[in-house]
Parts: C-alpha cells; sequence; structure tokens
C-alpha cells in the first residue's frame, strides 16, 4: 500500500481516502484471493487434516523441487548429482542436503525462483540480524490467505459478511491531518483499517470509542497495539459495548500476560496466527492453545540441537526446502491427538528470554516486526542490524550500511518501525560503517537491558 504515501493522496478529503482505500482493495483483491486461494480453502474444509497423508505432502514436495530446479539458479546448482527423480516418498527427503543459515545469507537472491516484476517484495530481518529479501509468487500469497482464513473459520470466525477491524502499521492517515479520525473504511467489505502510528496512549479513547461505534466482529492486529488498548480499557474497568467473536493477533508469540489482559478488555479468545518469518508455513493456535502445521502447509523437521529445519509449499517465490531456520523448538508427533482432536505435530516453542525481546512503552514484550514496507532497496543497503534498549520509551537501532545505502532508506527504516510499535515508542537509529566492537564480539539481534 506504498501508494497510500502518494502527494494525491495526501491531499484527498478523508472521504475521497476511503474510497481509494476501497479502490485499492478491489485492484489486489483478485491476485490475493483470486482461484488458487479458493481452491485450496474449499479442499481444507472438505476433508479433515489426518486426511492429507503422507503422499499428499510428497507430491507437493515434488512439484515444488521440480519447480526449484527449474528456475532457481541456487537450487539447480546446490541439488547437482541428486536424482530427485529417484526420490519416492518422505522417507526420502533426509536424503536432500540443508540449507545452512550461511548459504541462505550469501545465497538469498540466487534462491528466488520468480522475478521481481511478477512477485511481491518483502523484507524481513533474520536472527542474525541480516535484512533477507523474499519473493512471494501470486501462489505463495493466495496459499497463505487461504490458510489463514481456514484457521479463523475453525474458531467459529467466517470472516463473510462479518464487520472486520483490521490494525495495520501502513500509513494510511497523513501526517498533516489534524481531524482524530486514525482510521479508513471500504464500506462493500465491511472493513476498517485502523492506523497503528497514531494508536497511542493519548488516542486510546478515541479508538475505543470509535470500536464502540463501529462494533467488529472479528479484531486483528499485533500484541503491541491491542495490549495498549486492552490495558487502557482495564485500567477503566470498562469493556467494548459489543465484544466481538474473536481476536487474532497476527506476528510472534505472545506473553501470557498480555493474553490475560487483552482477552480480559476485549471479553473473547484470542487466537494467535503464529508467522515468524516468511520462510515458515503459517501455523495456527488450535481452541487448547498448541500451534500446529496443516500438513498440506509445509513440514517442519527437528534438527538434534532443535533448530526447526522446514520445507515450506508456500514458497515458490523464494523456495524454502530444508533450510535451517535459526528459530528452536520441540515438535510433538501426532501419536494421540491434540486435546482440540486435531492430528497434527503440535509446535512447542521454546521461550525466548527477555533479554532476546523488545519491550515497548506499554511494558509489552515484542518481537521484531517484519519490514514489509521497505522497499527493494532495503537488502541491498543494509549489512546488518541490531536492537539495542535499556529504556522503554525508546530503542537504539544500530544500522550497518552498505555501499548503496542512502539518508531516504533511514527514513523508511524508521516510519516502517515507527508505525508497528506507534508513536509511544521512540526508534533513534545510528548508522555505522561497522557495528561497534562491544556488539560486534557477541552479536545478538536484540539486547535488552530492561529484562530482569
Amino acid at each position: 500500500m506504498r501508494n497510500f504515501s502518494s502527494m494525491l493522496y495526501k491531499h484527498l478529503p478523508i472521504y475521497f481516502q476511503n474510497l481509494y482505500v476501497r479502490f485499492e482493495n478491489k485492484k489486489v483483491k483478485k491476485e490475493r484471493y483470486g482461484e488458487i486461494y479458493a481452491e485450496l480453502l474449499r479442499e481444507l474444509a472438505s476433508k479433515r487434516a489426518d486426511e492429507f497423508g503422507e503422499a499428499v505432502q510428497w507430491k507437493e514436495i515434488h512439484k515444488l523441487l521440480k519447480h526449484s530446479i527449474e528456475h532457481s539458479p541456487f537450487y539447480r546448482k546446490f541439488y547437482e548429482g541428486i536424482d530427485v527423480e529417484a526420490l519416492k516418498g518422505l522417507s526420502d527427503l533426509p536424503k536432500l542436503p540443508v540449507v545452512e543459515r550461511e548459504a541462505i545469507h550469501q545465497n538469498i537472491q540466487m534462491m528466488h525462483a520468480a522475478d521481481d516484476s511478477a512477485a511481491a517484495i518483502a523484507h524481513e530481518i533474520d536472527r542474525e540480524g541480516i535484512p533477507l529479501k523474499f519473493l512471494l509468487t501470486k501462489g505463495d500469497i493466495q496459499k497463505r490467505n487461504a490458510f489463514m482464513d481456514f484457521f479463523k473459520q475453525q474458531d467459529g470466525a467466517d470472516s463473510k459478511g462479518l464487520k472486520q477491524a483490521i490494525f495495520t502499521s501502513r500509513k494510511i492517515v497523513p501526517e498533516a491531518q489534524e481531524k482524530k479520525i486514525y482510521w479508513r473504511d471500504n464500506r462493500p467489505e465491511k472493513i476498517r483499517l485502523y492506523s497503528n502510528y497514531y494508536c497511542t496512549n493519548g488516542n486510546s479513547e478515541v479508538y475505543i470509542r470509535n470500536l464502540n461505534d463501529f462494533k467488529p466482529a472479528l479484531i486483528i492486529g499485533t500484541a503491541p497495539i491491542l495490549y495498549k488498548l486492552a490495558a487502557f480499557l482495564n485500567e477503566a474497568q470498562e469493556k467494548l459495548a459489543s465484544p466481538p467473536q474473536a481476536l487474532f493477533l497476527q506476528g510472534g508469540l505472545m506473553d501470557a500476560a498480555q493474553r490475560t489482559e487483552i482477552e480480559k478488555a476485549f471479553g473473547c479468545p484470542v487466537r494467535n496466527l503464529f508467522l515468524p518469518s516468511y520462510e515458515f508455513p503459517v501455523m495456527s493456535e488450535c481452541e487448547a492453545g498448541k500451534f500446529h502445521v496443516h500438513p498440506k502447509a509445509g513440514i517442519i523437521e527437528l534438527a538434534e540441537d532443535g533448530e526447526m529445519i522446514v520445507t515450506n509449499f508456500m514458497s515458490y517465490g523464494t523456495p524454502i526446502i530444508r533450510c535451517r531456520t535459526g528459530e528452536y523448538a520441540e515438535v510433538k508427533d501426532a501419536e494421540s491427538p491434540c486435546a482440540c482432536g486435531s492430528t497434527q505435530p503440535v509446535i512447542k516453542s521454546r521461550k525466548d528470554p527477555d533479554s532476546s525481546r523488545l519491550r515497548t512503552a506499554d511494558n509489552a514484550k515484542v518481537d521484531i516486526p517484519q519490514l514489509d514496507e521497505t522497499g527493494h532497496e532495503l537488502s541491498d543497503g543494509i549489512k546488518k542490524i541490531h536492537f539495542f534498549q535499556h529504556k522503554k520509551e525508546a530503542i537504539e537501532v544500530f544500522v550497518e550500511a552498505g555501499e548503496s545505502y542512502t539518508n531516504e532508506l533511514t527514513e523508511t527504516i524508521h516510519q516502517n518501525l515507527q508505525s508497528a510499535f506507534s508513536q509511544d515508542t521512540k526508534f533513534n537509529i545510528r548508522v555505522v560503517e561497522e557495528m561497534p566492537r562491544s556488539l560486534k564480539d557477541d552479536f545478538q539481534l536484540v539486547i535488552n537491558k530492561l529484562a530482569k
């Protein structure tokens, strides 16, 4: 939605900005919710998860392998000497070599199996602080959306015909706007977009008042923003006038205390759509509080030390086949059904120490946000990023600049981070030629001195 920053949009009256939101949504709807989306959603709804057996998974792997060898220079070379056609089933999967983190860092461009012009571009910072550029094909996007909507439906939250409040880090409100109207409407779709950037402590009452007026059946957002509104409601000993059916959190895992606060305030269950990075298939949280990977979405293996090795069936733009992730977990095989009735493997993520997570001014613990809105130049202009926090209201961001780094990129990164956390948390960006030795010798993506 980068067009939202155009001069035209900034100077339109709010009424016409709402029409523009509607126009943009209609334009991308076919790309994000087209035939591939509809077909997969029907398939997921027509079968139980345990009906997608090994034969289905191997078919998905074989298609992804064939595509990768044909279109990705990295995989074409990586699999030289391996007779892929001789592999006959999941038991043969370990015969494929594992893609190490260093190989991903050095070859992410060569891993791409689509043209930039024919794919969406997404950026993220991995645990080593290195920006990675992922390409997502139309099929990748539609499959991800199908899984997310399918998981919502399992909680009785079919979004069709229901009012949805979606909190977004995208710039939908011009900075020069004086009126406290921090949302935009897509009336035909019954969607109201709320700006994260302006969701400050001082504006919490404005947001709550509007949510009470809108009465959404579904609320979708991230932990730092919804926790802020929940804290306001609980402190005022108030609740929403019309509690939603469900609230979905997107992004990293949520702290248990945050979950309790949010559920108390909004009067509805909270569900996580766990998307640690674009390397992973979508993982859903069931009613029993467990995370599952649907067999049609991908496969997660564990290394001896518990590191997750991922094969993602929704990665045709940047194929992910037996890739180390830098994320650790315990995977419980489905020898017996989960309490929710699912026979899918249970992903039990290891809890990161507080010292490796950022903390907002409201005391919410959060993971590093994805940098989707930073454009093509992020992975080319930056070598490494590091976050250092010693005050709740401010986070130091060290950026090791590459040759193509520009001042405009500093501003873009700042706006992106600020929009993800709101204006209450400040980001101070320091551009350096090389990471300070104190950080470089024992590098961690996040050092949080507030952790107790």
